[in-house]
């Protein structure tokens, strides 16, 4: 309880005079009250800046936000694009690749309208040549609609050695395109049996054994060896060809992409989805004069 003490003053009459504790409660009142508006005013500068913060925060936002619309847009006209022009490419490709038999059709066709300008031997040859680009025309639309629509492999356990015993097979038979072709086969005793497609994969192997043929012009030596390697199965198909120049070795999976004067320019392309399908990949060494070696690796924890 505070306490007032009445005293009297020969200058100021009687005054009231507080104890000291009185005194040092006054103080801290006044101490209090000089303090208050710099408090206040730190309060309203601390939350000023808070606000400022916040609301450039969320512009910010609305402007990351502006942006990653925008570019989501941008990247779906820029794949709109690659698409529109990959199918510029393939219809390019394919007009080229249909036009050339279809011109010797059409050739071939005006040549036996006259009749009494051939001989029964020409007429023979003429006809030939028809059902012969009949013929590659076919192989060129087939190859198209499994590289356009490619089918899903069907993996099934299976031995790789069945495939390149029936691909050698084939070869081998083939006697206007291998004649004097020596094919040769190893196969390691150790590989596993594995999943795969066969059909898919007979048909990976007959491509490329076939290139290896035609780079040899039907004289040669082809090698088909399976192994081990890095934990998985390696098919490789070597040939004692021409070999392919480094300028166009970068370029041969590239659709319609061909160094043979009558090849569609798929099989490799083609390949190269089917081995990739089955989580490998294609590997192709080549040297100009020497030959070229393609090895196609499959992953056993993939297949």
């Amino acid at each position: 309880m505070r306490k007032l003490v009445l005293v009297n003053s020969f200058a100021a009459g009687w005054r009231v005079r507080a104890d000291p504790e009185e005194i040092a409660w006054r103080e801290s009142l006044l101490e209090m009250n000089r303090r208050q508006p710099s408090f206040r005013r730190s309060l309203l500068g601390e939350m000023f800046i808070t606000l400022y913060f916040l609301s450039t925060f969320a512009v910010i936002i609305m402007v990351l936000e502006r942006a990653r619309s925008e570019s989501d847009r941008l990247h779906a006209r820029l794949r709109e694009a690659e698409r529109l022009a990959t199918a510029g490419e393939l219809a390019a490709g394919m007009a080229h690749e249909i036009r050339n038999p279809l011109a010797a059709i059409v050739n071939a066709t005006a040549l036996l309208t006259d009749e009494a300008g051939l001989t029964s031997d020409e007429r023979a040859t003429t006809l030939a040549a028809i059902r012969t680009e009949a013929r590659r025309l076919n192989r060129i639309l087939s190859d198209f609609l499994h590289f356009a629509k490619p089918q899903e492999a069907q993996r099934v356990t299976g031995d790789i050695r069945q495939v390149v015993e029936h691909v050698s097979g084939l070869i081998r038979d083939d006697r206007a395109r291998a004649s004097r072709v020596d094919v040769k086969v190893a196969v390691d005793p150790m590989v596993p049996r594995f999943a795969f497609d066969r059909d898919q994969l007979t048909q990976v192997l007959w491509n490329v054994a076939l290139n290896g043929v035609e780079a040899m012009n039907g004289r040669g030596r082809l090698s088909m060896e399976v192994g081990r390697q890095n934990g998985g199965v390696v098919l490789a198909v070597s040939d004692t060809g021409s070999g392919i120049s480094s300028e166009r070795l970068p370029r041969v999976f590239e659709p319609f992409y061909s160094g043979k004067p009558n090849g569609s320019g798929l099989g490799l392309t083609i390949a190269e989805r089917i081995v990739a399908a089955h989580g490998g990949r294609i590997e192709i060494d080549s040297e100009l004069g020497r030959g070229t070696r393609v090895t196609l690796l499959f992953p056993l924890e993939a297949a």
